[in-house]
């Protein structure tokens, strides 16, 4: 476990303060980000029927297209 040393607004501080005690509240701070950002994982099935999915969408299709169009004229603008 890494040591990690926050500043917080005052006000934060005098609302968490009482919740917890403590000792706990880097627990609840960690909980709270991964609760929030951890990222799923997919597996090969699903990411591969994604794919598909988005392949089949000729909308959708299209609109990326024209995206990667954009961005490679862009690009060549650019000189990259």
């Amino acid at each position: 476990m890494r040591e990690l040393t926050l500043s917080v607004d005052e006000t934060l501080y005098d609302t968490l303060m009482p919740m917890v005690e403590k000792q706990t509240i880097g627990n609840l701070l960690a909980e709270f980000v991964q609760t929030r950002y951890s990222r799923r994982t997919y597996t090969q099935e699903e990411l591969e029927a994604g794919y598909k999915a988005m392949a089949a969408d000729e909308e959708y299709e299209r609109e990326a297209m024209e995206w990667c169009n954009g961005l490679r004229t862009v690009r060549m603008h650019l000189g990259l």
